[in-house]
């Protein structure tokens, strides 16, 4: 998993090892949904994961319109850590999350249809009971 971008550097290495870090054996989806997702379904199964958020050029609406989102999801987040680099301009965000596949999947779309918004997510395949 990178989030290089030109003259980023230090600062995208550190947020790339810290999801390393806090997820060790986590897979990525592309689509924020994993094969079992009919499985996950029936049973109710929530995963846990985190979605890594960077803000290249941030503005007060963009991130505004963030914020919104995730406060409309605040339902499956754990917590957050936002990390500004006024260096480089960009912002990024580490977002710990507990639901189903679906959820955080749609939280995961939204905010990648943002402009100037850049999102991975990662869950792991620890499935926790309802």
């Amino acid at each position: 998993m990178s989030f290089r971008r030109a003259g980023g550097g230090a600062f995208t290495l550190i947020f790339a090892d810290i999801l390393r870090t806090l997820f060790r054996g986590a897979f990525l989806h592309s689509r924020g949904i994993s094969g079992n997702s009919f499985k996950e379904k029936e049973r109710k199964v929530k995963r846990l994961g985190v979605i890594g958020i960077v803000l290249s050029n941030p503005c007060k609406e963009t991130a505004a319109k963030v914020q919104s989102l995730l406060s409309d999801y605040a339902e499956i987040i754990t917590g957050r850590m936002g990390v500004p680099d006024k260096e480089s301009g960009v912002n990024a965000i580490a977002v710990i999350v507990k639901g189903s596949g679906e959820a955080i999947s749609a939280l995961s779309g939204k905010l990648g249809k943002l402009s100037g918004v850049s999102v991975k997510s990662a869950l792991t395949s620890i499935e926790l009971p309802e």
